[in-house]
């Protein structure tokens, strides 16, 4: 089985499911995640700008290059194109480093529920109503911060300070739908205003 799951910022589970043994691109498209992305019914929120520009842009979810571009998901440049572009590389970074909260998701998931490390021999719908029946109480352990057995620490998570909260701007501009074009807008921003010293 393979899981397909969108999490978010707060290490919750937004959207979760299994599928048969398969590439991420061909889960990604049998999955209602996917069809949700693409038929523009997952319920994202309406573009925004981006802080401290006139780019308003949509939200979007970040996937790796087994992903098809979206107008709401996004990746990272071949990387025969980041090679040798800098700004590329650069957006690239900044689009892969958050889908290492993904990965901790799991590895908390796992640490509250440790038959998730052995392989479960049973039928792929049980393992899927398994999957979701952990994903609920690891919300609500999520927002109530109960940690793992064991555990001095499941995350990092730290409140960012109020002084590196940038104010959204409010104006008329919209993204163009070009999935390329919204990444590109992206890579801009990154390199631009966005650009942070650890880059």
């Amino acid at each position: 089985m393979a899981l397909l799951a969108v999490v978010d910022a707060n290490y919750k589970f937004i959207d979760v499911g299994s599928y048969a043994r398969e590439g991420d691109a061909g889960i990604y498209l049998k999955s209602n995640i996917g069809k949700n992305i693409r038929n523009n019914t997952f319920n994202i929120p309406a573009p925004k700008a981006l802080p401290g520009t006139n780019n308003i842009v949509p939200h979007v979810i970040l996937g790796d290059e087994a992903f098809a571009l979206h107008e709401n998901l996004m990746k990272p440049y071949p990387r025969e194109q980041s090679i040798h572009d800098s700004s590329k590389a650069v957006c690239n970074y900044r689009l892969s480093r958050p889908r290492r909260t993904t990965e901790n998701v799991f590895g908390i998931l796992c640490a509250y529920f440790k038959l998730f490390f052995v392989p479960i021999a049973t039928n792929p719908k049980t393992i899927d109503r398994l999957i979701v029946s952990a994903c609920i109480p690891h919300n609500i352990l999520q927002e109530t911060k109960v940690l793992a057995p064991g555990k001095k620490h499941v995350d990092e998570r730290l409140p960012l300070p109020d002084k590196n909260l940038i104010p959204m701007a409010e104006n008329n501009v919209r993204a163009r739908a070009n999935p390329t074009q919204i990444r590109d807008i992206f890579n801009s921003y990154f390199n631009g205003p966005g650009a942070v010293e650890w880059q």
